[in-house]
């Protein structure tokens, strides 16, 4: 009964503290069996290529021919899918020339190929947006001036900018004839 209480507070005192030694033991055995699977891979990575050398060297010539065809069709394939895609690219390049920034075309694209018509409607609706204030203010820019004086060529007067109904044009105005407004006048 002795050896029976010894055997019991020893296997209790290991299960409660690991040591180092343990840990090493572990480390060990899991490094041993990494290594075993690494050589089962390796093994069975050269019995892939010995049965595939094997199947090489039973081909006839005409079955040799047709797997080298095949693989030249699978290639010409994936060049024809290229060449497609950039066709598409420059396609839909060309139908969105209209619009000048390259970032926009490529989210329009992807939204056309993802079907995406919600996306679609927002992109357009931004260009159109962009495209009508750049084109208000070119106009702006651009247009003749109007109510700079009475017509007979006499600049305009402190009063009459003042009586401007238009917040735009009356701060245009004032702009424009700042002498008229320095110095307390």
């Amino acid at each position: 009964m002795a050896e029976e209480t010894k055997t019991t507070v020893d296997t209790t005192a290991q299960t409660t503290e690991p040591t180092t030694v343990d840990y090493s033991a572990e480390i060990a055995q899991l490094k041993a069996e990494v290594e075993r699977f690494k050589n089962a891979n390796d093994k069975s990575s050269k019995e892939a290529a010995e049965y595939k050398r094997q199947l090489r060297a039973k081909q006839s010539d005409e079955e040799a021919k047709a797997s080298a065809l095949a693989e030249a069709e699978a290639e010409r394939e994936a060049e024809r899918e290229k060449l497609k895609a950039e066709l598409n690219l420059l396609k839909a390049t060309n139908a969105y020339k209209g619009i000048t920034d390259e970032k926009v075309v490529a989210k329009l694209i992807d939204a056309v190929s993802d079907s995406d018509h919600t996306a679609i409607a927002k992109l357009i609706d931004e260009q159109c947006r962009k495209a009508v204030a750049d084109a208000e203010a070119n106009w702006l820019a651009n247009r003749p001036r109007v109510n700079n004086g009475s017509g007979d060529g006499t600049p305009l007067s402190k009063k009459d900018i003042m009586a401007i109904k238009d917040f735009g044009e009356r701060q245009r105005a004032i702009a424009e004839n700042m002498n008229l407004f320095r110095g307390g006048n």
